[in-house]
């Protein structure tokens, strides 16, 4: 039952993420619906198909122009994944959108010094 429940999550998954792209708004946000129904509950530690499900639901509210829900998705998202650059980048871009521009500015000089650390861990 629980495989069954997976592969039918993970379907719509792809379904809402299809729907978003194509702007069928209501279509996407019924298949999220049903995502959120069949998605296991949530653990101490998401899975990455839970983490999949955060990602489409920050990128649907932002798209919808719910600004302030996506923030929230991210900021959920990026305390089970604090050292995802793309997230980081993201969270940058929404604090741009929302016109925070100090707040923008110390995003940016975190994510620099993120990228910075990376590369150097990775000459050591």
């Amino acid at each position: 039952m629980t495989t069954q429940r997976e592969t039918l999550a993970k379907i719509e998954r792809l379904k809402a993420d299809v729907l978003r792209a194509i702007g069928r708004w209501d279509a996407a946000w019924k298949a999220f619906a049903e995502i959120r129904r069949m998605d296991a509950e949530p653990a101490e530690k998401p899975t990455p198909a839970q983490l999949q499900t955060r990602g489409i639901e920050a990128a649907m509210l932002e798209q919808n122009g719910h600004l302030g829900l996506a923030l929230d998705a991210l900021n959920a998202r990026l305390k089970d994944e604090p050292d995802e650059q793309k997230l980081l980048s993201q969270r940058l871009a929404l604090y741009e959108k929302f016109g925070w521009t100090e707040i923008a500015a110390r995003e940016k000089m975190r994510l620099a010094l993120f990228v910075q650390q990376k590369k150097t861990a990775g000459k050591l």
